[in-house]
């Protein structure tokens, strides 16, 4: 009777240490996911950030690209506009000495022929 009262204690503390052996696993597989979540969670917010920053930075570049653009635009038209402007005057200047001349000529030559001669050069100027 003791054999075997003294085998089912040694039986009861075996199980014992294997139930508390098997608790400490859990809770030390329990630390080690919590210790991988918190390790992949500050990874990922590394991650996060960093692609943030990209986009960032990228949308930093496409709007001075965008400003960069316009004030280039501004430029040719500024450009274009004074060039417009030149050639106009340029071409005011021509059509005013060409009457000064045209009427000089029909001045000296007195006809009407000259007269029509006029009119006519100053509606294709005009045109």
């Amino acid at each position: 009777v003791n054999a075997a009262a003294a085998r089912a204690a040694e039986e009861r503390e075996q199980r014992a240490r294997v139930a508390a052996a098997e608790r400490e696993q859990i809770k030390a597989d329990a630390v080690a996911a919590r210790r991988a979540e918190h390790e992949h969670a500050v990874a990922n917010r590394a991650k996060n950030e960093a692609t943030k920053a990209e986009l960032q930075a990228a949308v930093d570049r496409k709007k001075a690209e965008e400003v960069q653009a316009q004030a280039e635009e501004r430029r040719y038209n500024e450009d274009y506009m004074r060039l417009m402007d030149e050639q106009e005057a340029a071409r005011a200047a021509a059509v005013k000495a060409r009457a000064v001349k045209l009427r000089a000529a029909f001045e000296r030559a007195g006809g009407v022929a000259m007269e029509a001669d006029l009119a006519a050069a100053a509606a294709r100027d005009e045109a």
